[in-house]
């Protein structure tokens, strides 16, 4: 609709792509021609990440020196690490908890992280994994924790409520996004809760895909595992849970990334400047 209001009337138009939608346009040539035409019709187009930027172009590359990155940000008055309970490991009985949050469908990658914990719990038998989130996956999800016995260590909680949230967050001892790319290319164009959960102070693990790598530099803020490596995804889980100190260093450089980079007043700045821009 824009687009085309920006075709018929000449007034000004942005385009903000966030990966998904991409994707969609992307892999149907009907759709990618509708995609080609709002992109010629937007004097800038922003993307929430590289690989997110790199899809846009696929789709129509004139707009290649015409698509911005800015990404998405995080309110830190509301995800830091003051949130922290420690009631919440006395509530699930647990010596470590891993948290995992997002809509339980295949990019998320979770089966994964359940097969990971088999490895896990041989080190920790008293680590609990926390599954925040909804979705077409979870019964799938559910049955395979029965099938290799975790079901004491795997805990499926549903939709965490807004105002727990941060608690979650800040309350456990790792966090993982254990993304994947599907066979429709679809895959985390960025990755929000690794956002918060890094503003949380928690330290966090990423598949090295998408637009987890615009967030995570391994080794330094964080720690990027293999996609679809259950092994590879345990080792780095059972690393962190053993390092207390690689943990606070990850923790610390986390948040300063956030501080940097991903804190909602640097975010909301470049889209002002980008739309003072687009104005003059």
């Amino acid at each position: 609709v824009g687009a085309i209001c920006r075709k018929i009337f000449r007034i000004r138009h942005i385009t903000t792509a966030h990966a998904g939608d991409v994707f969609t346009l992307r892999n149907s040539n009907y759709l990618k021609k509708i995609g080609s035409f709002v992109l010629r019709n937007s004097q800038i187009v922003t993307a929430n990440s590289r690989y997110t930027r790199d899809a846009v172009i696929a789709i129509d590359n004139s707009a290649e020196n015409r698509v911005l990155i800015i990404p998405m940000g995080v309110d830190t008055s509301k995800f830091n690490p003051k949130k922290r309970n420690s009631n919440l490991k006395e509530k699930y009985e647990a010596e470590h908890l891993i948290l995992s949050v997002g809509r339980l469908v295949e990019k998320k990658g979770i089966n994964y992280l359940i097969i990971a914990m088999k490895d896990v719990v041989k080190y920790f038998p008293n680590a609990k994994l926390i599954i925040g989130g909804s979705g077409p996956e979870r019964e799938n999800l559910e049955d395979l924790t029965h099938s290799i016995g975790l079901d004491s260590n795997v805990i499926f909680v549903g939709y965490i409520d807004d105002s727990e949230l941060p608690v979650y967050y800040a309350s456990c001892d790792l966090f993982v996004l254990p993304s994947v790319k599907t066979k429709e290319g679809d895959t985390e164009g960025l990755g929000v809760v690794l956002l918060e959960a890094m503003a949380s102070g928690t330290p966090v693990i990423g598949s090295d895909i998408g637009g987890i790598k615009d967030i995570i530099e391994d080794g330094t803020n964080g720690l990027l595992a293999k996609p679809q490596d259950p092994e590879d995804l345990a080792e780095k889980i059972i690393k962190l849970l053993k390092d207390s100190e690689v943990r606070h260093k990850l923790s610390e450089e986390g948040m300063k990334t956030i501080k940097e980079k991903f804190s909602w007043e640097i975010v909301a700045k470049k889209f002002a400047d980008t739309i003072m821009k687009v104005i003059k």
